[in-house]
């Protein structure tokens, strides 16, 4: 466990470019003109945006790459975070300063990230594993318990379960080894995914890319299994009244399991590119996104496509997060190492000048539940927390046009392009069709 928090070094994120800093928090610079010395001065402006913290993980030096279908870090209360490289499990409990100052950058309410390496205790732990871990899964209590568990897979299927406690006069979390799961997968090492019951936590799913398997099991005994016809790439439970339900993506296909009737009762091909990325909310919504770069969401009542944000990042979308505060608002991250907040019916469009970028591609990105934080992890070891994530939305773009005597506006994307409703012709192709599962 790493020393507790001193006050942060934040001289590292001043701007650049100038002499010397004074104690009013302008700097001055002297300047050669005509034989002449002339000052002046750049105030340094105090940020109103979203605050960043980070840090670098110090326990481990390199960390292991995984698959891009691979997410390794859960917020699992807000003093503690967990993340996962190689085959070890490493448990991080965050003491937050209090006094600090954020910073300006070009980006307007992009402040600079305030570094808090001493506040962070790092304990790592053995997942029992001999492989890579390829995913991990958190659930938060569930009916009748008060322990919140962890799940993590390895790349043949293989996963270990911890309970995780979390003291409520200190805030430090505690990891506990529970039990092990052996995967009867015979297929080659690769991508494999799992999740754990939102309800019932002793409840978990697993899926492994190579041997199109979806397996089932109950207090570490296989209780179920289902067989796919393609590559599965993510896989998810429903919340609450809809905790029964399983949704799995294959390639550019999502499946919604009925793991009570043992059938597919939902089908959707919202695109023709892989999918990389699948989550799903409290509130019934279930999005993907992937190689297409447009996300994709769905609602449960009536399985109806409910919004397609296109083109919403320069490369592949890895990571999607629905706000709780902002109805229609999700946090999406992907390969180019970049954070944007957006209306995910696509009519706030993409300003990629409003987003975080950070040192290296994400490893894993994760929202608080009912908070509006994040936390993600990086290839280099970086690790970064967003408090007040929803000031990173900047809001519908909405244009004036004069037509004759009236004014009329339209929702606009980044392209210019008006939206259109996502029952249109260019929504997503949709099968409502049961099928049972062999």
């Amino acid at each position: 466990m790493g020393s507790w928090c001193k006050k942060p070094n934040l001289a590292r994120y001043q701007p650049s470019g100038l002499d010397s800093l004074r104690s009013d928090g302008s700097r001055k610079r002297m300047e050669n003109n005509n034989n002449t010395t002339a000052e002046t001065t750049a105030v340094v402006e105090e940020s109103t945006g979203c605050t960043i913290f980070c840090a670098k993980l110090k326990g481990i030096k390199n960390t292991s790459p995984a698959n891009i279908l691979s997410s390794r870090a859960v917020f699992s209360s807000p003093t503690s975070s967990i993340i996962a490289t190689g085959t070890d499990i490493v448990n991080l409990n965050i003491k937050f300063p209090n006094n600090y100052t954020k910073k300006s950058t070009k980006i307007k309410g992009i402040p600079a990230p305030i570094q808090i390496d001493e506040c962070i205790g790092e304990t790592i732990i053995d997942s029992k594993l001999t492989r890579e871990i390829q995913s991990i899964a958190y659930s938060r209590g569930g009916t009748g318990s008060s322990l919140d568990t962890l799940a993590v897979i390895d790349n043949k299927g293989n996963i270990s379960v911890f309970d995780n406690t979390v003291n409520g006069d200190t805030g430090i979390s505690t990891l506990n080894f529970r039990y092990s799961i052996t995967s009867d997968n015979k297929s080659e090492p690769g991508w494999c995914g799992v999740s754990v019951n939102h309800t019932s936590p002793n409840i978990i799913a697993s899926c492994s890319f190579y041997d199109k398997q979806v397996r089932i099991y109950d207090n570490g005994k296989l209780v179920s299994s289902y067989s796919l016809a393609n590559h599965p790439t993510q896989i998810a439970y429903l919340h609450k009244d809809d905790s029964h339900l399983l949704a799995v993506s294959e390639q550019n296909q999502l499946n919604i399991i009925d793991t009570k009737t043992k059938e597919i009762i939902q089908k959707f091909i919202p695109t023709t590119s892989n999918i990389y990325s699948l989550e799903t909310s409290t509130n019934g919504l279930v999005a993907v996104g992937g190689e297409g770069r447009t996300i994709h969401v769905y609602e449960s009542k009536r399985w109806a496509n409910v919004g397609n944000w296109s083109g919403c990042l320069k490369y592949e979308i890895t990571g999607i997060n629905f706000s709780d505060k902002l109805k229609g608002v999700c946090y999406v991250s992907g390969m180019d190492s970049e954070i944007l907040a957006g209306d995910y019916d696509g009519s706030s469009g993409s300003d990629h000048f409003a987003g975080i970028r950070v040192d290296s591609r994400w490893l894993g990105i994760t929202k608080l539940n009912g908070h509006e934080s994040l936390f993600g992890f990086t290839s280099s070891g970086g690790l970064y927390w967003v408090h007040d994530a929803d000031k990173l939305y900047a809001g519908k773009k909405i244009i004036t046009k004069l037509t004759g005597s009236k004014h009329q506006k339209e929702n606009i994307n980044n392209n210019g392009d008006q939206s259109t409703n996502s029952s249109g012709t260019n929504s997503p192709k949709h099968i409502n069709k049961k099928s049972k599962q062999q």
